[in-house]
């Protein structure tokens, strides 16, 4: 193997998820040519290879400019028409309990089915137009490729095709699904997440990262016959030892309850606000919560976190990158995650590795890797949590000992390996797969 084609949707973000970004150097590191195709962008910055294996292109994407531009002319009508009656800043959160299971993207109703299925349709068109590009104009990037590599669902359709008329190895890459959300009723995701329904084909091969979203079953299901699942590994090469010290003295003189969050509303913060008002006065003076969370909806987290009277002891930090990311976690007394569809994620691969102690929900995506009052706390998802986790909160800040037991009880876990380990496990199978006979 020694070029590989990939395409897909997705930048190299700086901040947030770096899994492209390291997937991309998993074949530049053994000396692969890697040219990747691209509609990608983030308003927070990319990350630039500076490689001469690598070749980027961007790729024009019609359904983001459709729908940009139908965002902006909704944004002109509210602000021609204000009406009277419009919720102040972070009443949605009000009316939501912590209990209560949001659909991400978008309530199961008809018009978010109307939405998706008008986004689907102009990733159809993309993905035509992007297909008539290579077979136009760069038939050369695709003959040259030994593997074809559709990393999530956006670019999957072009780039199976484009895999199976040039007798190229087609490999699918997901960083799990969002098709959690279904509940594996297959009905409720072609209709309200056709993207990543039809999105996740049959591949030669399917690489998705176990993430606790049930992606084996959905990559199954959809007739992918070679998968390989496995967590992410931790990236301990960008990482500093020993840890440095905390660069804002305000993070340094209390006790850090660290959330690492992302731009995904189905983070569910507000539960960890709620329970934070809770808590004894003792433990919010001794308390300071910080999360790195940063969707469209965190001014209306803000105001919610406001209105719970929780400006002395939460911060939202933003502009942060991994590593500085990963720097807060190694100082924090715990971890709280509080997903909707999952909290497996790189943010508790990375506690489990630095002994930081786990509190999260008890929603299974955790079975295997936190052990609930041994080295981590899961709570049920009911009418009882935000008592549950207040209580909880203050152990960790007021109970001499007991985030340390939590620490000390942390033992080393198969599953979780440093990022060199588990890539090469990857790339064996992928290089297994790039040797055989391309399918039909």
């Amino acid at each position: 193997m020694k070029r590989v084609l990939v395409l897909t949707a997705l930048p190299f973000k700086r901040r947030g998820n770096q899994s492209l970004l390291r997937f991309v150097g998993l074949f530049l590191s053994r000396g692969i040519h890697v040219d990747m195709y691209t509609s990608g962008s983030d308003a927070g910055g990319h990350h630039r290879i500076e490689d001469s294996t690598f070749t980027l292109h961007e790729v024009f994407a019609l359904r983001d400019h459709v729908f940009d531009a139908l965002r902006r002319l909704a944004r002109k009508r509210r602000a021609r028409r204000p009406r009277p009656s419009a919720e102040p800043p972070g009443a949605y959160y009000r009316r939501i309990r912590s209990e209560d299971v949001v659909p991400p993207y978008g309530a199961h109703n008809w018009r978010t089915a109307l939405r998706k299925w008008s986004y689907f349709l102009l990733l159809l068109i993309d993905n035509l137009l992007l297909t008539l590009r290579f077979l136009i104009l760069e038939r050369a990037a695709i003959r040259r490729a030994d593997l074809v590599v559709g990393y999530e669902c956006d670019y999957a359709f072009a780039a199976r095709f484009l895999a199976r008329a040039f007798r190229k190895r087609y490999v699918n890459k997901f960083q799990g699904t969002v098709l959690k959300a279904t509940g594996r009723d297959r009905s409720v995701a072609r209709r309200y997440y056709p993207n990543a329904w039809f999105g996740l084909n049959r591949a030669d091969l399917c690489l998705m990262v176990d993430d606790g979203t049930d992606g084996e079953y959905y990559a199954k299901v959809r007739g992918n016959r070679k998968i390989f699942c496995e967590p992410h590994g931790v990236a301990l090469g960008d990482y500093s030892e020993p840890l440095p010290p905390l660069e804002d003295p305000e993070f340094s003189r209390r006790a850090l309850v660290f959330n690492n969050a992302s731009a995904s509303t189905w983070k569910r913060i507000d539960r960890i606000l709620r329970a934070l008002a809770r808590v004894s006065p003792e433990a919010r003076e001794r308390m300071l919560f910080v999360t790195t969370y940063h969707a469209d909806d965190v001014d209306e987290l803000k105001a919610f976190a406001r209105d719970l009277g929780l400006e002395d002891c939460v911060r939202f930090v933003d502009r942060l990158d991994h590593i500085q990311s990963n720097v807060l976690l190694r100082h924090a007394r715990a971890l709280v995650m509080t997903n909707d569809m999952s909290n497996l994620g790189n943010p508790v691969l990375e506690a489990i590795h630095y002994r930081v102690p786990v509190i999260s929900i008890n929603d299974g995506s955790l079975d295997g890797y936190v052990t609930d009052g041994v080295d981590g706390m899961l709570l049920d998802l009911d009418d009882h949590l935000d008592e549950a986790l207040a209580r909880v909160l203050e152990k960790v800040v007021l109970e001499d000992g007991f985030a340390e037991r939590l620490r000390q009880n942390r033992q080393p876990n198969p599953k979780v390996n440093p990022l060199e380990v588990q890539q090469a496990r990857e790339f064996e199978v992928i290089e297994a797969v790039a040797a055989s006979r391309p399918a039909r």
